[in-house]
């Protein structure tokens, strides 16, 4: 029998452990030929490398992130193809721009921008009258044209028109007032119904082929003043 110390022991187990991982190694003739990567991984690789922070931020971006960018870009160029549209074709620009709309707490503006059209905008008659309305008056300043109307009971009835141009504009009173815009045969009217007695109604509109504004105000229902509205013809 052989005596071993421990501290001898000890180390014949280290050299036993070390000699069965190099018998359980394989030769070189079974070990595994390289390895071929694909070229989208060396791709990424070659990426990461170059630049590994900013291709770890890529990856775990959110994806609602992606979204809006994606959202914007469409924004942007919509943005551009719109204002390639407004520089280009003086249609649409002047569609666009003959007048703007601010709201205030006791009014409402209607600010001309558009340009001058250089044409005289005409005398203006609505082919429709209520019952026993006729014309009383009729005043024109310039371009600036007001038209009033009366029955028999002595209601009235005033047409305003302008032309949408640099400089001029609407002020409406919008108190007791409820805004609504009505679209007929393709124009808007914009009325405003009163919520008392001893306001009166008013509905505003554009002929853009003319580029004239009107405002037609009068105690009649809005639905009246938008039929006469409806009914406006021009003369020479």
């Amino acid at each position: 029998m052989i005596n071993i110390d421990w501290a001898n022991e000890a180390e014949v187990n280290a050299f036993l452990r070390k000699g069965l991982m190099l018998a359980n190694m394989p030769g070189e003739d079974i070990l595994p030929v390289e390895f071929e990567y694909s070229p989208r991984y060396k791709s990424w690789e070659h990426k990461f490398l170059a630049n590994h922070i900013g291709t770890e931020k890529k990856k775990s971006r959110p994806m609602w992130r992606r979204i809006l960018k994606t959202a914007a870009v469409i924004l942007l160029i919509l943005t551009v193809s719109f204002g390639a549209v407004m520089a280009f074709n003086s249609d649409v620009r002047a569609a666009v721009m003959r007048w703007v709309f601010e709201h205030f707490q006791t009014h409402d503006t209607y600010r001309f921008v558009g340009e001058p059209s250089g044409q005289s905008i005409g005398q203006w008659y609505p082919t429709y009258l209520p019952d026993e309305y006729t014309e009383v008056e009729r005043i024109d300043l310039d371009g600036y044209v007001i038209v009033r109307f009366e029955n028999g009971s002595g209601d009235k009835i005033e047409l305003n028109y302008q032309e949408i141009t640099a400089g001029g504009l609407f002020h409406l009173d919008n108190e007791q007032m409820n805004r609504v815009e009505i679209t007929a045969d393709g124009v808007t009217f914009i009325t405003y119904q009163s919520t008392e007695e001893y306001k009166s109604n008013l509905v505003l509109w554009e002929d853009e082929a003319s580029q004239v504004m009107f405002l037609l105000s009068s105690f009649e229902s809005c639905e009246t003043l938008i039929r006469i509205a409806e009914s406006m013809v021009a003369t020479d």
